[in-house]
């Protein structure tokens, strides 16, 4: 009658496999976080800063604003105002129910203040939020 494999052979067999499943898993890992850390090195490094103001005003649609969105039932003014010695230009992102709108402004130059309204059509419930983004083209 044959035997099979110890208890203790099969122990230290499967404890080889375990740790070698982690070491492979581990350098794969290991090694995606690291290009991931690279690129954000790279974008810090690349990146500056940009001096800009953003604040909530009244008076939407006047003539004089610069007009972001197809919207006809509601208006969101901003007054936006380059701080920097350099044009720039911004970039305004609405999300509203789930949909995201992008529209970029026209550059401003520097030490200039504009106002955009941004419009919208509200959906019951939902809440706008827009957020400003400075762009600077070198």
């Amino acid at each position: 009658m044959k035997k099979g494999i110890s208890p203790l052979i099969a122990s230290v067999i499967l404890i080889g496999c375990v740790i070698a499943l982690a070491a492979f898993m581990f350098s794969s890992i290991s090694g995606s976080t690291k290009g991931t850390l690279d690129t954000v090195g790279e974008w810090q490094s690349s990146s500056r800063l940009i001096d800009f103001k953003v604040e909530s005003k009244g008076d939407c649609n006047l003539e004089e604003h610069e007009q972001i969105g197809d919207g006809t039932e509601n208006c969101y003014t901003l007054l936006i105002e380059n701080q920097m010695d350099e044009e720039i230009s911004y970039v305004v992102r609405t999300i509203m129910g789930g949909e995201v709108q992008i529209a970029e402004t026209e550059p401003f130059a520097p030490y200039v203040s504009k106002f955009i309204d941004v419009n919208f059509d509200s959906i019951a419930g939902e809440e706008m939020t827009a957020e400003v983004i400075p762009v600077s083209y070198e």
